[in-house]
């Protein structure tokens, strides 16, 4: 496994809901300097993140977000565009799917995701997400493995959060003790219609329900998928490439209101985080 392939697939679980993406700051040098290879890819990546992810400071003169049950201009014709609630806590499975993959394909092949029903094999792990549009705040966390995207290894519970323009990953300790470290600074969680940013995909049917899908045609950091409930409007899910193949996150529960708003704040070990070194875990456990 490529150090390149490793940091395309973190992004891409970077640019989904429960993560925030890091942005470009803007500034630039006043000495023209070459920029390297692997700077120029994470740039180009950080563009595609950008579709949907912005810090606080460049939300400021943003419009009111789009009103429930209007249609964006280059989506699908026959159903309004759907938008993640301002507000919701969410109780998930995450199913990790083996497979081979092209990483310079922009869209999943036929046998691949978004499933309908989840193949047999897969590995299965739980966890919630708490999102907060109004508050711009995110958390998942994973309860029996972490998100599949570190070549080290994943057997260890963790929690993603994004706060105040900044996304933790913190891991726990046998004591009740946290680690903690920064992914990087100035980004922010998904605008709540980061729908509008993407194109209509396909349709599903899982249990009688019916599963619009929305896709991020992009060979890097993509492709990503997002599911809505087509009835109800609430988000079903989303799929992204894992470390050994595909990765299909499917919502049990959403619920629009919740009260322990007390998962957004950082734990003592994230004052101060040292970067995260994305490519192992050493640095988090």
């Amino acid at each position: 496994m490529t150090s390149r392939r490793i940091s395309r697939i973190i992004k891409i679980f970077i640019s989904a809901v429960t993560l925030s993406a890091t942005v470009a700051t803007g500034e630039q040098s006043t000495a023209p300097v070459p920029m390297p290879q692997a700077q120029v890819d994470k740039a180009v990546e950080l563009q595609s993140c950008m579709k949907c992810h912005q810090p606080i400071s460049r939300l400021a003169s943003r419009p009111a977000e789009r009103p429930i049950g209007t249609s964006a201009s280059n989506k699908r014709q026959t159903s309004s565009t759907p938008q993640l609630p301002i507000r919701f806590k969410a109780t998930w499975t995450l199913f990790e799917v083996a497979a081979d993959l092209d990483l310079t394909v922009s869209s999943p092949p036929p046998d691949g995701p978004p499933f309908a029903a989840i193949p047999e094999g897969a590995r299965a792990g739980r966890g919630v997400v708490y999102y907060d549009w109004e508050q711009r705040k995110v958390v998942e966390e994973h309860f029996d493995f972490c998100v599949p995207i570190f070549p080290g290894g994943d057997d260890f519970p963790c929690r993603f959060l994004g706060v105040e323009d900044k996304a933790y990953l913190i891991t726990f300790n046998a004591d009740g003790s946290s680690n903690c470290c920064m992914f990087l600074d100035k980004f922010g969680p998904p605008i709540n219609t980061f729908i509008d940013q993407m194109t209509f995909h396909k349709t599903t049917v899982v249990s009688g329900r019916t599963i619009d899908w929305w896709l991020m045609a992009i060979p890097m950091p993509g492709p990503f998928g997002y599911g809505f409930d087509r009835d109800t409007g609430l988000p079903y899910g989303f799929w992204f490439q894992s470390i050994n193949g595909w990765a299909q996150m499917v919502y049990d529960d959403v619920q629009l209101t919740f009260d322990d708003t007390n998962v957004f704040e950082p734990p003592e070990a994230c004052d101060p985080a040292r970067a995260c070194e994305l490519l192992g875990v050493d640095d988090v456990k």
